[in-house]
């Protein structure tokens, strides 16, 4: 049976497959005319030969072929992220011309809970191909991606093998979950064997080591997701083409919750089985995401949603089955959920020695105030500079470089520096913060404490400086902006370099939001404390 199976596909095998196929008939023959099946050798060459067989060599799923059905599709499934399908649609198009072509590899980038698995599996369905998920985080044997050589014992093909045969086709969705959490190890690199898997001038012939022969992945649609860009290894990255998932605006989290979170989770807890009307408000589902969640997804507002909906499944139970409707209001939600866990950071009035910056996160983007103080210098003739808040190396040098700079523009004299310390914070020790682009800010908070002038209120700023008192273009434009239309900022400073960026954020956000460029230290503090700016108050 198996060898007439092997003649049904041995004309669409590629050379190298069918040489290893005959060889392995062959070696059967001579084992059966020994001791046949006893022999240890033999269940060996049968499991390969049963393996290699129900590979799916000529087996695949039409693919649809309307690319208007395919974005109504991501519409449906896909609540905003409206630049995002985009982008994935102009992606799809050319591969319904040519099915056959060889196409660059999407990478998934954006914090937990923005869909980024769930749009490989909706994209699936939108173009009528099997889904694969396989997860990465924390593999580290290069085993895994390859397989084992025959010759080891308990020998097992590569996951990605092993997963296409499982679908039985060759032209799946396969998405590769968490690709920045793979890990080294004395057992190899992954990410070295996944190199053959998504390189498209390689993958057409991929070698899995317990198979031994080229097996064609070209026409597999491969997506890939992870959290950080930067923690992906770059050879890996130089191969695929990144799509950033922002997080989700409070406008967007509210229309999933109401078209997909809450209706999973009735259904999930037995209400819509049982014909009850559970009614959320909208000022029922935005209380829960202001108050009970801090997420860039939508993860934990799914969860905070399924804890209210069993909390209703078991007053229907205690009231005998006889509620047919329940309605939800904010008191409701706090006699259920407790008190509000989270207070979110709105923009205040600013004080002398505060300025209002914005950070990105891997959860999404952040303001922050960054505070400065004088204190008494310990001792006459040394300056202490002090700096809390967890911050780490690089944002500890770029807060140095905001001090020289705000010396030399205040016109502080020698004797000045030893009379008095400063202490910069930054709230939320817990958090550690790095990076260069709090250095705009660190720079307009010092210079408020030493000109005892008050930054501009409900102004956010963002940028990296130089000695050479330039503003520098910095990342993450569309998730800091982002968090400052939560935080109720009216404007915000952006480096010059960054107006481009600009083109990936919502619209109702920037209409909402003003937006000033500057790139130069000057500009900066003309903007953020006035014209007058030219001649500095003295330092006291």
């Amino acid at each position: 049976k198996r060898f007439h199976k092997f003649l049904e596909i041995k004309d669409i095998l590629p050379d190298d497959a069918r040489k290893v196929i005959v060889e392995d008939f062959e070696r059967l023959k001579i084992l059966g005319e020994g001791r046949g099946p006893s022999s240890a050798d033999y269940s060996v060459f049968i499991n390969h030969v049963d393996f290699f067989l129900s590979l799916p060599w000529n087996k695949e799923n039409e693919q649809e072929k309307s690319i208007e059905n395919v974005k109504n599709k991501l519409d449906d499934d896909i609540a905003g992220q409206d630049s995002v399908k985009q982008r994935i649609g102009d992606y799809i198009a050319p591969k319904m011309l040519n099915p056959k072509g060889r196409a660059g590899i999407l990478c998934f980038v954006g914090p937990p809970g923005v869909g980024k698995t769930y749009f490989g599996a909706s994209i699936a369905q939108a173009l009528n191909r099997k889904f694969i998920r396989m997860s990465l985080g924390g593999v580290s044997d290069e085993a895994e991606i390859r397989g084992h050589r025959r010759t080891y014992i308990g020998a097992l093909p590569g996951k990605v093998l092993q997963y296409i045969k499982q679908c039985e086709s060759k032209n799946p969705v396969f998405v590769f979950d968490e690709i920045d959490k793979m890990e080294r190890s004395s057992r190899g690199d992954p990410s070295a064997a996944l190199l053959e898997v998504l390189d498209p001038e390689q993958n057409h012939s991929f070698t899995d080591h317990y198979l031994d022969a080229g097996f064609d992945l070209s026409q597999v649609f491969f997506i890939c997701t992870a959290n950080v860009e930067h923690d992906i290894p770059p050879a890996l990255r130089d191969r695929m083409d990144i799509i950033r998932l922002p997080g989700y605006l409070e406008t967007e989290k509210l229309e999933i919750a109401k078209k997909f979170l809450v209706p999973k989770a009735l259904v999930e807890v037995g209400l819509t089985q049982n014909d009850v009307k559970v009614i959320f408000p909208d000022e029922v589902i935005l209380k829960i995401i202001r108050e009970y969640t801090r997420e860039a997804g939508v993860r934990d507002l799914a969860r905070r949603i399924t804890q209210i909906s069993r909390k209703n499944a078991g007053k229907f139970l205690q009231h005998g089955g006889s509620i047919k409707s329940i309605q939800m209001n904010p008191e409701t939600v706090e006699s259920f959920l407790g008190p509000p866990k989270h207070r979110r950071e709105d923009a205040k009035l600013t004080g002398v020695g505060v300025a209002i910056g914005l950070a990105w996160t891997p959860y999404g983007g952040e303001i922050l105030r960054v505070q400065s103080r004088f204190f008494p210098a310990v001792k006459k003739d040394e300056f202490t500079f002090s700096q809390t808040g967890l911050q780490k190396e690089v944002m500890l040098e770029a807060n140095k470089a905001a001090l020289t700079i705000v010396r030399n523009k205040t016109g502080q004299k020698e004797e000045d520096t030893w009379l008095k310390s400063i202490h910069l914070h930054i709230p939320e020790g817990a958090i550690p913060k790095d990076g260069p682009s709090a250095g705009i800010t660190t720079l307009c908070s010092l210079y408020s404490l030493f000109t005892r002038k008050i930054a501009k209120p409900f102004l956010a700023m963002t940028g990296e400086i130089d000695l050479e008192e330039n503003i520098l273009p910095i990342g993450g434009v569309k998730e800091k902006v982002i968090a400052a239309m939560r935080a109720g900022i009216k404007e915000v400073m952006l480096p010059s370099g960054n107006e481009p960026d600009l083109h990936d954020v919502p619209k109702e956000i920037k209409d909402s939001l003003k937006f000033i460029f500057v790139s130069t230290v000057d500009e900066a503090l003309n903007v953020v404390f006035g014209k007058e700016n030219k001649e500095p108050s003295p330092v006291s």
